[in-house]
């Protein structure tokens, strides 16, 4: 267990009584709630800078002009997730949490600050994630899925499986169990731990 210090959200309003649940128990422990926009810098130490690279819903707020024809898709729950980039020691990693390949795509389209050494699969490697476009704009050396294994959905899709062919280094916790990456000297270093 952890008492993290501030606990960062979106800017949707409490839309299911769990997340209801979950900001109640913030405010009942004494955990500050903020909201993350694009851009804001969440931590910030000598050598790591985490910053909020979109605001997941604000894509609802109509602040994306040219994607009306897709803009019933994108209310997806998933889509409200906060994408976030880690830059430690030199190097990155890309945290886009549950967004979809639409969501995905708005980011290329936008030249986010979407880069990265080290790119967490979106939504545990679905399907409806994957964006070849969205893979070549982050240019990751490896992909990490974080998916059970034999887990009922078939996670992560083959075609992330199929990116090894483009040099990426393809890590899932059902095969590799728990992934840490370290960096030291520039050097990206990935350990896993597994029980059975």
């Amino acid at each position: 267990r952890f008492r993290p210090r501030v606990l960062w959200i979106n800017s949707f309003p409490e839309y299911d009584g769990e997340y209801k649940q979950l900001l109640e128990l913030a405010d009942q422990i004494g955990i500050e709630t903020k909201i993350a926009r694009t851009g804001d810098i969440l931590f910030q130490g000598e050598a790591a800078l985490l910053q909020c690279v979109a605001e997941g819903l604000a894509f609802q707020n109509k602040k994306v002009t040219g994607y009306d024809s897709i803009q019933n898709k994108i209310f997806n729950p998933n889509n409200m997730s906060l994408v976030l980039r880690l830059d430690a020691s030199g190097r990155s990693f890309l945290f886009p949490a549950d967004i979809d390949a639409q969501i995905a795509e708005i980011l290329v389209a936008q030249r986010s600050n979407i880069g990265a050494d080290v790119l967490l699969a979106p939504h545990h490697g679905s399907s409806s994630s994957m964006s070849q476009d969205f893979i070549e704009a982050v240019a990751p050396n490896f992909i990490a899925i974080s998916a059970g294994r034999n887990n009922p959905f078939k996670l992560p899709d083959k075609s992330f499986y199929e990116l090894q062919k483009k040099g990426i280094r393809i890590l899932t916790t059902g095969r590799d169990g728990t992934l840490s990456f370290t960096v030291e000297n520039n050097t990206i270093a990935t350990s896993r731990y597994q029980i059975n």
